[in-house]
């Protein structure tokens, strides 16, 4: 999967456990990426 030309990032929610961000895409669609905390 490779990342458009741009490479920004939204950030879809955030809180203290964990970020949702999500990114377009060469091809066209778009990535979902949850991001926590390591335990």
């Amino acid at each position: 999967m490779e990342t458009a030309e741009h490479k920004e990032a939204k950030i879809l929610s955030s809180n203290k456990k964990e970020t949702t961000i999500e990114f377009e895409c060469r091809d066209g669609l778009s990535a979902e990426v949850l991001l926590s905390k390591k335990q």
